[in-house]
């Protein structure tokens, strides 16, 4: 079951890392700052989940320097690089890169956590909302929910609307 899982994620997930158009709200005005947008330290029940958070910042950093192909070695759990090639896992980001614009900013401490399970398998979902050129969008980073969170099984990026809750769908 869990391989059926990694599978569709590494479809449905990584293969479709482009931003999703759908969401609600309207588009944040120039200058606009999403009110979520804001650092603040861990609180005590997510503090299990700071290695999620740190490996999400640091997939952020990598993004920022162009460098697809050590998110891909490095961060990207073994069952679905037996999925996605290092190419087809970049496509969909250079694609979102090129709507978007480089990535201008994000903040390390601003996050937001859920859980869920999904094909028998539980996740942790690590939200950031990151600035980029030409927009904000929601990136949500996807880890078995292992008490570990040192690899991603799926990665979703969504344009930031106005309205819209960055949290998982």
């Amino acid at each position: 079951m869990r391989t059926h899982l990694a599978a569709r994620l590494a479809t449905l997930s990584l293969l479709v890392l482009a931003p999703l158009c759908g969401g609600c709200g309207e588009k944040l005005p120039p200058g606009a700052v999403p009110p979520e947008y804001a650092e603040a330290p861990l609180k005590d029940e997510v503090k299990p989940f700071e290695n999620a958070l740190r490996v999400s910042n640091a997939v952020l950093d990598l993004i920022e320097k162009g460098d697809t192909n050590a998110i891909y070695e490095q961060y990207l759990d073994p069952r679905l690089k037996q999925k996605a090639t290092a190419e087809q896992f970049s496509k969909p980001l250079h694609v979102t890169l090129d709507k978007f614009g480089k990535l201008a900013a994000y903040k390390p401490m601003q996050w937001g956590f859920a859980q869920n399970t999904e094909g028998g398998m539980k996740l942790l979902y690590s939200t950031k909302i990151v600035a980029h050129e030409r927009g904000w969008m929601i990136y949500q980073f996807q880890f078995e929910d292992d008490g570990v969170y040192a690899k991603l099984v799926g990665i979703a990026v969504q344009e930031r609307k106005a309205g819209a809750a960055p949290a998982p769908r």
